[in-house]
């Protein structure tokens, strides 16, 4: 049996919904910044992405999921991890994103 340990990431993913429906996203955080409609910080609901502008060019996403904390995937080799968005992430820019 033949398998692959690397399968690249060329389709956008897809947030599947209730009854069936599906929503798809871009690929890249540069791309993610663009889609949805702009929420200022203070309207973030649970399920907003947030794109963060930690290395000069938006490379950081994560999901909204309340109480001022988000989750995300913090570098390769390290796991899924919610995190406050209070100190280290208040100082870079951030544009958080409605989907939905």
């Amino acid at each position: 049996m033949k398998t692959r340990s690397h399968v690249p990431l060329t389709r956008p993913h897809a947030l599947r919904l209730p009854q069936g429906r599906r929503h798809h996203l871009p690929r890249t955080s540069q791309q993610m910044r663009h889609s949805g409609t702009h929420v200022e910080r203070g309207g973030m609901k649970p399920g907003d992405l947030i794109v963060i502008n930690n290395d000069g060019n938006w490379g950081h996403v994560g999901l909204y999921v309340g109480n001022n904390t988000m989750i995300h995937a913090p570098r390769p080799g390290k796991t899924v991890a919610t995190t406050s968005l209070a100190g280290y992430w208040e100082k870079y820019d951030w544009d958080a994103r409605r989907i939905l």
